[in-house]
């Protein structure tokens, strides 16, 4: 399972649609990015790319799509039963088997995960929550059939499903093993990116919403946990971390801010670890630290990228040791 690619092409860390025929041309901090039009997927909220060929994305009314040149020409998918689905994740387990998630309120019959292992002619429901509060946010994969996946807490415990089998079949992890979630805690479904994982066994995800932004731990596949508070300031139920990515299992950013106020405010909305989530410290000199952020991804071991909602939406950073930082270079990787 891979959702990562060369140095020679970048995906970019949220999907991107065009309502043009022809791709259009853009470039960002010496990226170049073509944008393609796909017919019938509507607003797109998922991505995921097996290599620099291969990309699957998912979008609102129970759509689906795959390219196999790079984003030139794609496949579209209608699950039956989806219509009324937002497809928020997608992984990519091996070049047939694909998951893709849905978010929502449950009681709607709006979270649920179907699997294809023939990609994209079948889907299967996989996984369609008894319980009717459950609301889905995230969902990776450690590998190529171990995989996890978070929901807003239900009874004051985040709710975590995870897999074994390549997403044939998903089980609950046992909620006492949870820390309790703080009144009006929640994780955002940002870009799939508020869950993160790394290695074989590590899991992080982050939370906002309710007293203070936490960033939860495990190194067991999410059989036992840790929570931290972060220095990440909250303003309001919209406020928290969005996204966070680790390169190693010390070295991590978080990234977030309120998406109700993107120009942001003085305190810094990005923050690192490079002690695998035990502490954090805000970076706050730079003007991009303080804007609402949606997403993060790792392009290198010292650079990541940061999406914002400017007209100029991607940035490089370079991280030194996990605490240092450099905006405006003039290549991305």
């Amino acid at each position: 399972m891979a959702n990562s690619v060369g140095p020679a092409f970048v995906w970019p860390p949220f999907p991107v649609s065009a309502s043009c025929k022809e791709p259009v041309v853009q470039t960002f901090q010496g990226v170049t990015l073509e944008t393609f039009d796909i017919d019938g997927v509507g607003d797109l909220r998922a991505l995921a790319a097996l290599d620099e060929n291969v990309a699957w994305v998912g979008g609102t009314q129970g759509r689906i799509a795959k390219t196999d040149d790079g984003g030139r020409s794609w496949s579209s998918y209608h699950i039956a039963g989806a219509e009324q689905l937002d497809f928020r994740a997608l992984c990519i387990c091996n070049p047939g088997t694909v998951c893709a998630m849905s978010a929502g309120s449950a009681d709607k019959a709006l979270s649920r995960v179907y699997r294809t292992v023939n990609g994209g002619k079948h889907w299967d429901l996989v996984l369609f929550p008894k319980e009717t509060d459950i609301f889905f946010n995230a969902m990776v994969f450690w590998d190529a059939n171990h995989g996890i996946l978070l929901g807003d807490p239900l009874e004051d415990r985040f709710v975590l499903f995870r897999t074994e089998d390549a997403g044939a079949t998903w089980e609950r992890l046992n909620p006492t093993e949870m820390p309790f979630a703080f009144k009006g805690e929640k994780v955002f479904a940002a870009s799939n990116s508020c869950l993160a994982v790394q290695g074989s066994k590590n899991v992080w995800f982050a939370t906002g919403g309710g007293e203070l932004a936490r960033v939860f731990c495990s190194a067991d596949r999410g059989d036992h946990w840790t929570v931290v508070e972060t220095p990440m300031q909250l303003s309001s139920p919209s406020s928290g971390i969005f996204s966070l990515a680790f390169s190693d299992r010390d070295t991590g950013i978080a990234v977030g801010g309120d998406y109700c106020s993107p120009t942001g405010g003085p305190q810094s909305n990005i923050i690192v670890t490079n002690n695998g989530g035990t502490s954090w410290q805000p970076l706050s000199d730079a003007s991009l630290a303080r804007r609402y952020l949606s997403s993060v991804a790792w392009i290198r071991d010292s650079r990541v990228v940061v999406v914002d909602e400017s007209v100029d939406p991607f940035h490089s950073v370079a991280i030194a040791g996990g605490c240092g930082w450099a905006v405006g270079a003039s290549k991305m990787c």
